[in-house]
């Protein structure tokens, strides 16, 4: 019993180390540090800006939508970082997982796999998400996006 608790106890410190650390104002090239993974999650966000298929949403508080991830399990028991953001709009998991496994297919590149959902979460928000903001702030300081945002209210 106390050798399965002490293993047990060993797995859940394991995973609360980050496997890599946040992404800073201050690093000179964060992508460099990302994985082939999270490259792919990176890509396709920048691919929606570059078709002009991302989602503006106004408000107080303006913003694009070009990935929004979820974290599902993949039949090989890790946990994929897969865009929500599918054909211009929001769609529901179940499809969005079928897609990002179609499009992981047609493309040979995959998305990010974590071996725990707080990997994942880390990973993601920590390292990904802030280079992830700074383009759609880029792209909404740009007359395209702010004509969108007129057009929208």
């Amino acid at each position: 019993m106390a050798k399965r608790d002490a293993q047990k106890l060993a797995e859940v410190l394991a995973s609360a180390r980050p496997l890599q650390r946040p992404t800073l104002p201050t690093d000179a090239d964060p992508e460099s540090r990302l994985t082939p993974g999270q490259r792919t999650g990176l890509d396709y966000s920048r691919e929606k800006y570059a078709d002009e298929s991302y989602q503006v949403n106004p408000g107080k508080d303006p913003s694009i939508t070009s990935f929004m991830g979820a974290i599902d399990q993949t039949p090989e028991g890790d946990f994929i970082n897969y865009p929500l953001f599918v054909d211009g709009k929001v769609t529901d998991r179940k499809a969005a997982l079928q897609r990002a496994f179609d499009y992981e297919e047609k493309t040979g590149k995959k998305f990010a796999r974590y071996p725990t959902v707080k990997d994942a979460e880390w990973g993601e928000m920590q390292v990904v998400h802030p280079i992830m903001d700074a383009d759609s702030q880029k792209v909404l300081a740009t007359p395209e996006a702010q004509k969108r945002l007129r057009n929208a209210k």
